[in-house]
């Protein structure tokens, strides 16, 4: 009886269809007409027209609802006609598998993780520690850009966690790095991710470890986390796989939930200010002179990486991204979805280039991205 007050209850405030809803229909046969938004093996998490959201049983769905559910979350299944989603969620449900304990090498594993530590941070501490990982995991899952698309569910991603730094420089970590995706041909497509303790807030307390991370600290890692679920052909574009990184690392994100609604001021603050609301930021100020958007978005990533402008890429790298996820065209994302989907399978930088532009030329382009910023108080100017 609750389950089925549950649905009349939906169907009473489910008072008008958007572009990307389906209906919904019952074992009893009543119907609502909302967005899924998540599904685990056990419910669905439906997010209606009014903007509220509610969870249901998928035991409690008809036949058909539970086959499309089961059809959208097949591994690998490309994701480019998803809505944006407005946030990404997970609850801390999931489990932690010891799979080697020590003495050297301790290795766990969680739903979409393998977890490598060189010291024993018992299954407490690594479940705090995946929940992050698991979170922009969903997040990243849930961006219509196909990031990890896997198609064999028994994979993991691979982490490499190390309790002295100096371990960390060894395995290919750079001095100033919080953590970072390495990729080398043995390491297969998606290479791994390696992290210091010290980044995520792991320290010794007695013979044990225990956990208290920072924000900064946090948000690095999300932007390396992102990093190892790109494919390579997607990662051969500086601007756009640094910038889409960072898009997930500066979005708002709180116990497993990532709000991307909520996440223009923020990235604004980080690419403009410094020490605002006690974070760092790159401090590029609100009127920046930039290099051409044609030499910016088509740069080596040799030149993005290195040199006395690196930190201004890194910096506008967020801004277009954003500008393109979400202002662009009709502010759904098409033609960054189509640019995506052209490198993925396998088109060149250049050929993927003119679907973005799509019958712009540069001027035009970094006009629009302009305009658009300068209205939210940033002057972005670039060379001609």
């Amino acid at each position: 009886m609750r389950l089925q007050a549950l649905f009349f209850c939906l169907l009473a405030i489910s008072w008008q269809a958007s572009a990307e809803s389906r209906t919904w229909t019952n074992i009893s046969g009543k119907t609502i007409t909302a967005e899924m938004i998540a599904s685990d093996k056990t419910t669905v998490s439906l997010q209606l027209p009014n903007g509220k959201t509610a969870k249901i049983p998928i035991n409690t769905l008809s036949p058909e609802d539970r086959l499309w559910i089961a059809e959208q979350n097949k591994p690998g299944r490309p994701n480019f006609n998803a809505p944006w989603p407005d946030s990404a969620e997970i609850e801390d449900t999931f489990e932690v598998t010891t799979i080697e304990n020590g003495p050297e090498k301790y290795i766990y594993e969680t739903p979409h993780f393998q977890f490598t530590c060189d010291a024993r941070l018992g299954s407490l501490v690594i479940k705090r520690l995946a929940f992050i990982f698991e979170a922009t995991y969903e997040a990243n899952r849930r961006l219509p850009i196909n990031n990890a698309p896997v198609s064999d569910p028994d994979y993991k991603f691979q982490a490499y966690l190390f309790e002295k730094r100096s371990d960390y420089h060894r395995a290919g970590g750079t001095p100033e790095t919080a953590g970072m995706q390495i990729w080398r041909p043995s390491m297969g497509k998606f290479g791994r991710v390696i992290v210091p303790f010290e980044s995520l807030g792991v320290k010794k307390v007695g013979k044990a470890y225990a956990i208290d991370y920072k924000d900064d600290d946090i948000k690095t890692l999300i932007h390396e986390i992102t990093h190892l679920l790109m494919t390579n052909e997607t990662k051969q574009e500086a601007w756009f796989c640094e910038g889409s990184a960072e898009y997930v690392g500066l979005s708002p994100y709180r116990t497993g939930k990532f709000n991307f609604k909520a996440n223009r001021r923020p990235i604004m603050l980080a690419v403009t200010a410094f020490g605002v609301e006690k974070k760092r930021g790159r401090n590029l100020g609100k009127n920046i002179k930039a290099t051409s958007l044609k030499r910016l978005m088509t740069m080596s990533y040799r030149d993005f990486v290195t040199g006395p402008s690196t930190n201004q890429h890194y910096g506008l790298a967020p801004l277009l991204v954003y500008f393109f996820y979400h202002v662009d065209g009709k502010g759904d994302g098409a033609r960054i979805k189509k640019y995506v989907e052209a490198l993925q399978k396998g088109a060149s930088p250049d050929m993927a280039r003119e679907l973005l532009l799509d019958g712009r030329d540069w001027n035009k382009l970094a006009d629009e991205i302009s305009s658009f910023w300068k209205r939210n108080g940033v002057t972005i100017e670039f060379e001609s």
